[in-house]
């Protein structure tokens, strides 16, 4: 069953671009500690043992994990850049892609570790942001 996202990316050259859209956090200690999370990426990557790692997780699709089915995100490398803006700091960071989510239905289109939300000149304690994202070289990936 497709879920819905609440964005849509669109390619500009070679990226894909999502504007406007909200973002939460996750992997922080507190997070772990509640057992929402496991400090571990879908790309295998320890997160939790790196607070000072500026990444992300993206809902892509073709993992087979239902709750990213419909997902408008392809499936990428792990690794692969993505530029996050923060129009209300005005402040930019460059991270990479180390895991999966958030899940349709949420209206949120990233989440990210919390070196990217104190890059962006946020507060952990706030929850949900308001970013514009660029996947560096993603509209490769989209299906012709």
């Amino acid at each position: 069953m497709a879920r819905k996202f609440g964005f849509t990316p669109v390619v500009d050259g070679d990226d894909l671009v999502v504007r406007g859209t909200i973002a939460s956090n996750f992997g922080d200690p507190a997070d772990v500690a509640s057992g929402q999370d496991n400090g571990v990426g879908a790309s295998g990557f320890r997160y939790i043992d790196h607070p000072e790692y500026m990444g992300v997780a993206l809902p892509m699709r073709g993992f087979k994990v239902p709750s990213l089915y419909g997902s408008p995100i392809p499936r990428l490398p792990w690794y692969t850049d993505v530029r996050v803006f923060c129009p209300a700091t005005n402040k930019v960071v460059m991270a990479k892609v180390v895991d999966l989510g958030p899940s349709g239905g949420l209206n949120r289109g990233i989440d990210l570790l919390q070196a990217v939300v104190k890059g962006l000149g946020l507060r952990m304690k706030d929850g949900l942001y308001r970013v514009d994202y660029r996947i560096v070289g993603g509209a490769k990936y989209l299906k012709k």
